[in-house]
């Protein structure tokens, strides 16, 4: 039996969300955070990606022959989960420090208006790169 196999890391940015997977772009089905889904697929040439609200994957070419069984690891953009922990404490850290200011300004200031950028980055222009696909050998 022909297998495509799409496993979802675990990441809190989307945690809540379920992300829907796209074959063609018709929508075949949604993963839940932490699991995996295996579609039964006739042997053929597809396109894959995946969506999240407005934010997407890059399209995939995949290729199946007869009883092949592939795997596809998606997770959200490249080092998400460790951008939510420093941005967290980076606000924290502007918000209980008490030493001499540079400029007039807040050190951690500029770390927060630069991981500002990075996230407002993959939710407009990059948003076709929100989400990764990355086929397993």
């Amino acid at each position: 039996m022909t297998q495509l196999i799409i496993n979802r890391s675990s990441a809190w940015a989307n945690k809540l969300r379920d992300i829907k997977i796209f074959l063609d772009d018709v929508e075949v089905t949604q993963i839940a955070d932490g699991c995996s889904q295996t579609l039964n697929l006739p042997p053929g040439d597809y396109e894959i990606h995946a969506k999240i609200d407005w934010c997407s994957s890059k399209r995939i070419e995949v290729t199946l022959q007869e009883d092949e069984q592939k795997e596809i690891q998606l997770s959200g953009f490249k080092f998400s989960n460790y951008l939510y922990i420093a941005f967290a404490l980076t606000v924290m850290g502007m918000y209980f420090y008490q030493g001499p200011y540079v400029y007039g300004y807040n050190p951690f200031t500029l770390g927060v208006v630069s991981l500002t950028l990075v996230f407002a980055y993959y939710l407009t222009l990059g948003r076709n790169q929100y989400l990764q696909l990355n086929p397993q050998s």
